[in-house]
């Protein structure tokens, strides 16, 4: 089977020892380039969490390996505007249920308060 990173090709065997040393070397391409991986296309097919287990599965048909990556200045600059715009969305509906607590009224904010987070947990 076929790693793609980038713009380089690595070959391994379609063999289950091959499968950890695959991923032991992917993880070293991702840390020397300052990459992270967001996800492996394995013969045309997302894979965004347990790779070996995939890969292992179906280790006896995959041809190719693609590493969807992203370097690690435009991961955190994609963390820091979905943490802004969660924000933007959460504190107008945080402040009304604030002043709910202050005035006394902790039944009414409780129940506001389930609502914000059933709400926000799409966020």
């Amino acid at each position: 089977m076929k790693l793609l990173v980038g713009n380089e090709i690595y070959k391994y065997a379609n063999e289950a020892k091959a499968v950890t040393g695959m991923l032991n070397h992917l993880s070293t391409i991702l840390s020397e380039q300052q990459l992270a991986l967001v996800s492996l296309n394995v013969d045309g097919e997302e894979i965004d969490s347990d790779f070996y287990g995939f890969i292992s599965e179906h280790l006896d048909s995959i041809q190719q390996v693609v590493a969807n990556t992203v370097t690690l200045q435009e991961m955190r600059d994609e963390t820091i505007l979905s943490l802004e715009q969660y924000v933007e969305r959460a504190v107008p509906l945080v402040e009304p249920l604030a002043g709910d607590f202050t005035k006394g009224g902790h039944h009414k904010a409780g129940m506001n308060l389930l609502s914000l987070l059933r709400h926000c947990s799409g966020c």
